[in-house]
């Protein structure tokens, strides 16, 4: 019954004359317009366990209810994403094998769509790889016994990530046919319960701007099934950054260091950067535009998380190496 529900959601209903198809690569940045009723397709070649992060963007007009839907030839296990003005879905993907990512929305927009790939944490289990919640945004997914748990909580859970404004509420809503929700926030940082409620519903004020753990789980343990979770906060036409330039992958001289940018699709101005060092669990090394390395002797590897009042966005992972006696050289 659950593979039959999760394959009907993920069927188009678009007509077949108003679909368009384009097979993309990692890091793939695609400018299009989109038609109301209509899909664009991206498919890509996936790699077992690579965590992916599709994100649309609109270019001159808020997208209405735009929606991202990963699918592969036998469907999979993971969460549509809709709603808000724009969106992002990662997720790990579970096989090699060729995927589809359907964008469609209710309004005619140009927009524009980015592919990027990493590879995943191995401790960490498939649900806890997190989802940034957009204000307006709408997630249908599953608990599965392959689940997230969380903290010294035994319940399954799957993991959201917030950014809030100081003094404006937000809204989490949590609804399931199978079981009976419990919504908990915690501070990012060092993992300090804010609240949690036994119920479909909880509004919560943060004291100071800052991001949010939100854990969609149960109130009884080893419970499963479907669920549908949504968020309302920040004002409407306030837009999650997008990096429109990767940063490239630098060799340098052996003790020698690298300056590392991206560019992206926001004002430069109220935005929040942290490089972070990927090499095992992301560490925060800067909070600078640039981030300059310390002396390259071993392989270094970093990626860019850059932030707005609306939500986030990840850089792909970049590699710096140490060349002796060579020039430095960008690729």
């Amino acid at each position: 019954m659950r593979i039959a529900l999760l394959l009907f959601a993920l069927t188009s209903t678009a007509a077949a004359d108003c679909v368009t198809q384009q097979f993309v690569g990692c890091g793939a940045r695609v400018s299009a317009t989109l038609d109301p009723g209509c899909e664009n397709r991206y498919s890509f070649s996936g790699v077992k366990d690579q965590v992916i992060s599709a994100t649309i963007r609109p270019v001159d007009a808020p997208l209405t209810n735009p929606r991202l839907v990963l699918s592969a030839p036998f469907g999979v296990h993971a969460p549509i994403i809709s709603g808000g003005e724009a969106a992002t879905l990662n997720y790990v993907l579970p096989s090699n094998d060729v995927y589809t990512i359907s964008v469609s929305a209710d309004s005619p927009a140009r927009y524009f769509f980015a592919l990027g790939c990493r590879a995943a944490n191995p401790a960490i289990p498939r649900d806890c790889v997190r989802e940034e919640l957009i204000s307006g945004e709408r997630v249908q997914w599953e608990l599965t016994a392959a689940g997230c748990r969380f903290t010294d909580d035994s319940r399954l859970a799957t993991a959201f990530v917030l950014y809030a404004v100081a003094g404006d509420p937000v809204t989490i809503t949590l609804q399931s046919p199978d079981f009976k929700p419990r919504i908990a926030i915690y501070s990012f940082d060092v993992l300090v319960p804010q609240t949690t409620v036994d119920a479909s519903t909880v509004t919560f004020v943060s004291h100071a701007s800052a991001r949010y753990w939100v854990m969609a789980t149960t109130t009884s343990e080893e419970t499963t099934g479907r669920y549908e979770l949504t968020m309302s906060a920040q004002k409407s036409g306030c837009i999650p950054p997008l990096v429109m330039r990767e940063p490239d992958d630098v060799t340098v001289t052996y003790g020698g260091r690298a300056k590392l940018s991206a560019g992206i699709s926001a004002s430069r101005d109220g935005l929040l950067w942290e490089w972070l060092d990927v090499f095992a669990l992301p560490t925060i090394v800067s909070n600078e535009p640039e981030l300059v390395t310390p002396p390259v002797a071993l392989p270094q590897f970093y990626s860019a998380r850059i932030t707005n009042p609306c939500g986030s966005t990840m850089s792909r992972m970049v590699t710096v190496s140490a060349a002796r006696n060579r020039r430095r050289t960008t690729r």
